[in-house]
């Protein structure tokens, strides 16, 4: 999820050849209802709504069964750390 606008996110999803779903967030509405909003920006900010580097798993049933955090946009979840733990808990 990101606070661009659609037509941003559009042009960064077909730059960048991604194959998933991606959420814009440019009214600010969803970061907020999360509890992920950034508090080094302050309202009137252009960064306003920028959120804390967040990785919700979600299963099929909907309920969010793992979340992984990270700090500010450079210090992000681990994709290793992240893989692994889902992998471990798979059985494999």
């Amino acid at each position: 999820m990101t606070h661009d606008k659609t037509d941003v996110l559009a042009s960064f999803v077909q730059n960048e050849n991604i194959r998933f779903r991606m959420l814009s967030d440019a009214k600010t509405e969803i970061v907020p209802a999360f509890g992920l909003v950034n508090e080094r920006f302050e309202k009137g900010s252009a960064w306003y709504g920028t959120a804390h580097p967040m990785i919700f798993v979600v299963n099929p049933k909907g309920v969010i069964t793992h979340r992984f955090s990270g700090t500010s946009v450079s210090q992000r979840p681990a994709v290793n750390l992240v893989l692994g733990t889902l992998k471990k808990e798979a059985g494999g």
